[in-house]
């Protein structure tokens, strides 16, 4: 569900009109895929998925926010940014679910 609200906001963002309008949009969409990935890591260390779940998460996040980086080059120091912490706390969860 959050992920599908992710995707929405993230597309009305990418076909705003104002600039205002979309960078809410983006943070909505930022707000919706780090709630997705945080219900993603309690159902992995639950063992209720494989931890290729949440890893496909990731990456779908990931992508999404590479389609933005091209789509919204205004935007690009903050995406930047949030591409980077993506990419910081998924690495760090990797790490936890190997040990």
């Amino acid at each position: 569900m959050y992920c599908a609200a992710g995707e929405v906001a993230e597309e009305l963002g990418r076909t705003a009109a104002s600039s205002d309008f979309r960078h809410d949009c983006y943070c909505q969409a930022d707000r919706c895929f780090h709630t997705a990935l945080a219900l993603a890591q309690t159902i992995v260390l639950a063992h209720e998925r494989d931890p290729g779940y949440l890893l496909r998460h990731h990456q779908r996040y990931a992508s999404l926010l590479e389609e933005r980086l091209a789509s919204s080059p205004e935007d690009r120091e903050e995406t930047s940014g949030v591409l980077a912490t993506l990419l910081k706390e998924g690495f760090a969860q990797i790490m936890v679910m190997n040990k």
